[in-house]
């Protein structure tokens, strides 16, 4: 299992199926499960949609492509040049928000944390 952190409205949007593919400028090699956390702070100029600093669903990772400008709705932002769409698939909401310190990248979580994480989703 993988961590990811995104900042809110997409990580609550990511969680309830309204965005299935994340735009990021690297790619990763890494397919399958990925807790997806709130990050602390939401997008400028953005209100949003959900709680921060927490976890907030497990996601599939299912491949990885270069972006184009059809992902546009799926991942609700149009795609810079360059950048790689993230598939994503089955999200499995988290009903009490885990607090955690989010990190940059894609991260192994502590072992605690994958415990609550499989606990709270009834795993």
């Amino acid at each position: 299992m993988r961590a990811l952190s995104v900042r809110q409205p997409w990580a609550t949007r990511i969680a309830t199926a309204r965005k299935t593919i994340e735009l990021r400028s690297w790619q990763t090699r890494y397919r399958g499960p990925v807790i997806i956390l709130a990050g602390a702070r939401p997008w400028p100029r953005m209100v949003p949609e959900g709680p921060l600093g927490v976890a907030v669903c497990v996601v599939d990772l299912v491949d990885m492509r270069p972006a184009t400008q059809e992902d546009t709705d799926a991942a609700n932002v149009e795609p810079p040049d360059g950048w790689f769409a993230w598939l994503l698939a089955n999200p499995r909401q988290i009903a009490e928000h885990i607090p955690v310190k989010g990190k940059l990248g894609l991260y192994r979580p502590t072992g605690a944390l994958s415990a609550q994480i499989l606990d709270a989703l009834g795993s």
